[in-house]
């Protein structure tokens, strides 16, 4: 008989299922495995974060001075641009117009008019009409130029845009940077360059990210060439960048710099790809990217408002598929410790791991412990999402899951082979009232089975040398494990034991 030790998957989730290392899943969802690689830290539920979700309409999201606000849309005329504020989350998810303004301004905003929010100098900016750029500054004061709800082209006409990118200010200059197809457009104090500079037309900007001294420009082809990251020093007279970083095939959405190394998302997803990829890829000044892991399946895009680093991870907003299952919320990429192998996870489920198959994702804020997702439903309505302030057992009943690969820590001689399951078992650390563990098995690929749901306050290890019927575990020779967390429980590990039934394939 053979006994397995499994650890946490401090190595992330991996797309094949049959992957021989230990300290990877096929799942893990509302747990955070990197903090201490050597347990898992449950995160709590969510609730409803805008009571008036349907009429705000809140898409993307900037944290300023205590307060977050949220680019929404005003009350006339109907769906233009308008910003909402929230300030104390733990009282209230009741979002107010960003005072004193309580309007709204100009054409009804559309999805493509979604990831520019910006806030620059105490004034926030949009765009809207495939056109203009907007600024609503509350004072009555002149601020940069703008002294109220500017929104025609006295502040900034770019002349005409299908689609636009994320804005940042850049800390090397003190300039407000926004992409439009294929340009940048800069606003330095109280002037704005509408086209600062202009790559080649074949090229749609997707996103922009502060590198250094340099604006990093990322960039998917429009004629189904490879992606291109540029790296341009913010010197308007040259009409050349310095550098240019080539991202393989694929839309880049978008790249952050994390640590020592370059982190980015790419998908293709067109007409004649039978089988649809999420890449995420590293750059780490070599001459090429290198390929971390590749999802494939039916997927939806990635959202592309923005990425947000945190603890020294990348966090993104995706719906990916693992196996024939669609997951959408918040992921990260990250390490457990230096020199450590790049991890993802699904730190954030959206909505409480509803089962969505269709949704649009938007924008998301990560803020101390909270974390907001605005997002549209299968049925297109809109919604957010918002971390429960309460920090009691109750707080987490939406379930942590830890899945295994299949014969995880298995021997590779015995992985093929006709075995006898006889013991599951899981550690914690020591359960406190409220909380519980439910370990599950399946064989083969099939249904998954209940072995034992665990609540004794003070347990720490469990093992159970049958299924929660009292039935023998089925023999096999594919197993896979599931544990779920909910009331907080902290889980440090899983173990099994088997013996092979025979020696022959």
């Amino acid at each position: 008989m053979h006994t397995v030790i499994v650890p946490t998957p401090s190595g992330g989730i991996t797309n094949d299922p049959r992957d021989p290392r230990t300290n990877v899943c096929r799942l893990c969802s509302n747990f955070d495995p990197l903090t201490d690689a050597e347990r898992l830290l449950p995160y709590r539920s969510v609730e409803s974060g805008d009571t008036s979700a349907s009429t705000n309409r809140i898409a993307n999201f900037i944290y300023s001075g205590g307060t977050l606000y949220g680019l929404g849309v005003g009350a006339s005329p109907t769906f233009a641009p308008g910003v909402k504020q929230l300030s104390n989350f733990a009282a209230s998810n009741a979002w107010s117009d960003y005072t004193p303004w309580s309007g709204s301004f100009g054409s009804a905003r559309s999805a493509a008019d979604l990831p520019a929010f910006g806030l620059y100098h105490r004034v926030f900016y949009g765009v809207r009409g495939a056109r203009y750029v907007w600024a609503a500054n509350p004072t009555n004061s002149s601020i940069d130029g703008v002294s109220a709800i500017t929104v025609d082209a006295s502040n900034c006409d770019l002349t005409a845009y299908s689609t636009v990118s994320n804005m940042i200010v850049h800390s090397k200059d003190d300039c407000l940077y926004l992409g439009y197809d294929n340009k940048i457009a800069c606003k330095n104090a109280s002037t704005w360059t509408a086209a600062a500079l202009t790559l080649p037309a074949i090229f749609t900007i997707t996103h922009i990210a502060e590198y250094g001294n340099f604006l990093k420009i990322c960039c998917k082809s429009n004629v189904g060439g490879n992606s291109i990251a540029y790296l341009w020093d913010r010197d308007s007279s040259l009409s050349t960048v310095t550098e240019s970083i080539d991202w393989g095939s694929g839309s880049l959405l978008f790249a952050k710099h994390v640590g020592s190394s370059i982190l980015g998302i790419v998908q293709e997803i067109d007409a004649n790809t039978l089988d649809y990829k999420t890449h995420i890829r590293e750059w780490t000044g070599g001459p090429s990217v290198e390929n971390v892991i590749t999802f494939k399946g039916t997927a939806l895009p990635v959202s592309s408002f923005d990425a947000h680093k945190r603890n020294n991870r990348l966090y993104f907003v995706a719906s990916i598929p693992i196996g024939s299952t669609l997951y959408n919320g918040v992921w990260s990429i990250g390490r457990s410790s230096p020199g450590s192998r790049l991890a993802v996870v699904l730190e954030h489920t959206l909505n409480n791991d509803s089962s969505y198959t269709s949704p649009i994702l938007h924008g998301c804020a990560l803020i101390n412990d909270f974390v907001f997702q605005a997002y549209q439903d299968d049925s297109d309505a809109w919604a957010m999402s918002k971390t429960i302030s309460s920090s009691n057992a109750s707080a987490y009943s939406s379930p942590s899951i830890w899945e295994t690969t299949i014969n995880v820590g298995m021997a590779a001689a015995d992985r093929a082979k006709q075995k006898q399951l006889h013991m599951v078992g899981v550690s914690t650390e020591p359960l406190s009232s409220g909380q519980q563990v439910i370990v599950k098995y399946r064989v083969d690929g099939g249904a998954w089975k209940t072995v034992t749901t665990v609540t004794a306050v003070g347990a720490t290890t469990t093992e159970q040398p049958f299924d929660a019927n009292g039935d023998p575990f089925t023999a096999g020779r594919e197993y896979e494990f599931h544990i779920e967390s909910t009331g907080g429980a902290v889980v440090t590990g899983m173990m099994y034991k088997y013996a092979v039934l025979s020696t022959f394939l």
